[in-house]
């Protein structure tokens, strides 16, 4: 499962890069597949960060034809392999890490690496093809091959943008995964991944095959590290549907008191206009409005407009007010409808 964002989308994502510290990265990083450790992410986020200025170039052109020139590539060596020069404390394995790193470096080139199905290379033997580090040296010369460059410039899949500094402080992997998905989701309030997809994207082993102990010791302490120190975080649902089990994030993040205020009032605005273009009456949906989240109101823009514009189709809607309402109520009571496809 991977996200493609939409031009707007992009734009305002692209918008956020350019404050602070902030990173950005392929979709397809977001959901990978792999077992990695803490240090494994944090060296892949070291990675990731050297290759920001081809990244953001793809970014900015939006044209999947266009190539990146070879200038902004990490240089190849004789084998053909693109290799990053990296200082040893771009890493931040701590001090002494030395033998550290070589271990992890030594574990990346053999954990094999699945990325999300679209018809590029999307398995790899190993995210890393080898390293170069001198005793005592400075910094890190680590091998990439072609194509795991070419998946990690894989713009038009999407791509997510988040605190480096804040990615970098979470001492749980689980929840530098889980703060990745938030990020990417932001835009949308929540997103949904079924319980094995979860359990694919985590490598979680036979104790997690019980959904309690994914909801008792990864999506709880998750939730509860996110929500206390991070101005981006989750609370979630499991939702059943047949014989399938999903798990449903509702995202929450900080915003300025003003900018929370102003949209409100546009979006409701917004939505007056939606319901009297159908024949209806926005007051009719006050109490759903009520109950809403500012992080749902994008979502419920959306679904409002759906609705709305299939009343306008039909023609044959007697009481535009209470389908409205009845279609908005389900949407509301529904995480697996509002923020998820389980088609």
């Amino acid at each position: 499962m991977s996200k493609k964002l939409t031009y707007t989308d992009k734009k305002r994502h692209y918008g956020t890069l350019q404050r602070g510290d902030g990173l950005v990265h392929v979709n397809g990083i977001t959901y990978i597949e792999a077992d990695l450790k803490l240090n494994h992410l944090r060296i892949l986020m070291a990675l990731i960060s050297e290759l920001q200025r081809p990244l953001r170039l793809r970014i900015t052109r939006g044209n999947e034809r266009k190539g990146v020139p070879e200038v902004l590539l990490p240089p190849k060596n004789e084998q053909g392999l693109r290799v990053l020069t990296i200082p040893v404390s771009a890493f931040h394995l701590g001090k002494s890490n030395g033998q550290r790193l070589r271990e992890c470096l030594d574990e990346l080139s053999r954990i094999g690496v699945r990325f999300p199905d679209n018809g590029y290379v999307n398995e790899f033997r190993g995210l890393i093809a080898g390293y170069g580090f001198t005793a005592y040296g400075r910094t890190v010369d680590v091998l990439l091959r072609e194509q795991m460059v070419a998946r990690l410039l894989l713009v038009e899949e999407g791509y997510t943008g988040y605190s480096y500094h804040s990615a970098l402080s979470i001492t749980n992997k689980y929840t530098v995964r889980l703060y990745w998905l938030v990020c990417s989701w932001r835009n949308r309030g929540g997103f949904v991944l079924n319980v094995e997809e979860f359990r694919r994207m985590m490598c979680l082993g036979k104790a997690y095959e019980r959904p309690d102990n994914i909801v008792t010791h990864i999506l709880k302490p998750s939730s509860a590290e996110l929500k206390a120190h991070y101005p981006i975080w989750f609370i979630f649902r499991l939702v059943e549907r047949v014989d399938r089990r999903y798990i449903c994030f509702k995202i929450g993040y900080q915003v300025d008191e003003e900018q929370r205020v102003r949209f409100i009032q546009e979006a409701w605005e917004f939505c007056r206009g939606l319901m009297s273009a159908a024949g209806g009456n926005v007051q009719s949906l006050a109490d759903i409005w009520a109950g809403i989240d500012f992080e749902d109101l994008r979502s419920f823009m959306d679904k409002l407009s759906s609705v709305t514009a299939e009343v306008r189709i039909r023609r044959n809607i007697t009481n535009v007010d209470a389908y409205v309402h009845a279609a908005m109520a389900v949407w509301q009571s529904d995480w697996l409808l509002r923020y998820g496809d389980t088609e």
